[in-house]
C-alpha cells in the first residue's frame, strides 16, 4: 500500500448483516484498518437478503448507523454506509 497510497484509489467493503457479523467483529475490522490507515475509504454495505441469503433479514437503518459509529469510533475517518434508506456518510470534519 505505501507504494501507491495516495496515487490511486483504494477502499474496502464490509458486508454487515447480524446474523452474519457481530458488531464486536466489525469494531474488530475497523481497529485493523485504522491501523493500516485511518482515512481509507471503508463502505458498509447492508447483506441484504436479495443476494445469496434469502434466510437473512435485511439490516434496518438504525443498526447501519450504529455500525458507521462502530467504525468511525475504532479510528476511521472515512466512512460511508449502505442503507435501506440510501448511502450516509462520510463524517464532514470541521
Amino acid at each position: 500500500m505505501d507504494r501507491y497510497f495516495g496515487r490511486i484509489f483504494i477502499g474496502v467493503g464490509i458486508s454487515y448483516n447480524p446474523s452474519l457479523v457481530s458488531l464486536d467483529e466489525i469494531h474488530k475490522m475497523g481497529l485493523e484498518l485504522a491501523d493500516i490507515e485511518p482515512s481509507l475509504q471503508v463502505c458498509a454495505l447492508d447483506y441484504r437478503p436479495e443476494f445469496r441469503r434469502r434466510d437473512v433479514k435485511k439490516p434496518s437503518f438504525s443498526e447501519m448507523v450504529q455500525v458507521k459509529q462502530i467504525l468511525e469510533d475504532a479510528g476511521l475517518q472515512c466512512v460511508i454506509c449502505q442503507t435501506e434508506k440510501g448511502h450516509i456518510g462520510p463524517r464532514k470534519n470541521g
